[in-house]
């Protein structure tokens, strides 16, 4: 997982550590953007 910009997403680059240790619903394509709804 990496940050990225313009931050334009859904999921803000200073909620990186509220991601890490959670599981995906989904496999997630290489640099394709994380939403929350891909979140468990």
């Amino acid at each position: 997982m990496t940050t990225k910009r313009p931050n334009t997403g859904q999921i803000q680059a200073k909620d990186f550590y509220k991601i890490i240790g959670k599981k995906a619903k989904r496999d997630i394509p290489k640099n394709k953007q994380l939403l929350y709804s891909d979140i468990i």
